[in-house]
C-alpha cells in the first residue's frame, strides 16, 4: 500500500503520520511549480508566491498511524482533514459556493467531513484528496484556481497534485526555522 511521504528540511522523504502538521503545497495545472497554501481574503485557500509562517495554512490528518490509501477503505470513510493558521484551533475546511465551488476555510455550512479518497502517486510524494462534503457531492481538491481561490471539482482528470512539506524536527512543528515559504519546482521536491 503506498504511503504519503512529506519532504523534510533536508528534502528527504519521510512517512507522514496522523496528527502531524504539515505545509501543503498545491500544483496548478499546466505548470511546474508547487505553491504553499494561504488564504484569499481570509476565506478560500489560495496558492501563494511568498507567505510568512504566520499566514501559511497548516494541515493535518485526524488519524492515527501513517497515512496511506487504505485509510479511506471501500466505503470512503477516511480521516478528517484539519487546518489552522498560526497557533489557532484546528478546524475542518468547507466547500464554499461562489462562481464555482472552492476549497475554503469559512463561508459555508458544507463542511468537509472526511477524506473520501486518498490517491498516492508512484513516487509516494504527490497525492490527491477527494473530500466527503456535508450537504453536497464529493469533490476533489482541483488543479485550478479562479481569482486566487483553489477550486473543488468532481472529475478525476482535474484533481490537483498535493505535496506535504515539514521543516521542523519535532512531531508538532512543521516550520523549523523557516520564516517565509515560496513555490518549489517538481525537480526540487522529488530531488
Amino acid at each position: 500500500m503506498p504511503f504519503i511521504h512529506f519532504k523534510d528540511r533536508d528534502n528527504k522523504p519521510k512517512r507522514l503520520g496522523g496528527q502531524m502538521p504539515f505545509i501543503l503545497y498545491w500544483h496548478k495545472r499546466g505548470g511546474d511549480r508547487f505553491y504553499p497554501v494561504g488564504r484569499w481574503e481570509g476565506k478560500d485557500f489560495s496558492p501563494k508566491d511568498s507567505i510568512s509562517r504566520n499566514d501559511v495554512v497548516q494541515f493535518k490528518f485526524d488519524a492515527e498511524g501513517d497515512i496511506d490509501e487504505s485509510l479511506t477503505g471501500w466505503f470512503g470513510e477516511g480521516p478528517p482533514l484539519l487546518f489552522r493558521v498560526g497557533s489557532g484551533a484546528w478546524s475542518r475546511p468547507v466547500q464554499r459556493k461562489g462562481n464555482y465551488h472552492y476549497f475554503s476555510a469559512t463561508g459555508s455550512s458544507n463542511s468537509m467531513r472526511r477524506v473520501n479518497t486518498i490517491k498516492v502517486y508512484d513516487e509516494e510524494i504527490r497525492f490527491a484528496l477527494r473530500m466527503d462534503i456535508a450537504g453536497a457531492g464529493d469533490s476533489w481538491i482541483a488543479d485550478e484556481e479562479y481569482t486566487g481561490s483553489i477550486r473543488m471539482r468532481d472529475t478525476t482528470e482535474r484533481r490537483a497534485y498535493l505535496v506535504a512539506v515539514r521543516h521542523g524536527i519535532t512531531f508538532d512543528d512543521p516550520f523549523g526555522d523557516v520564516q517565509t515559504f515560496r513555490p518549489r519546482s517538481w525537480a526540487d521536491l522529488v530531488g
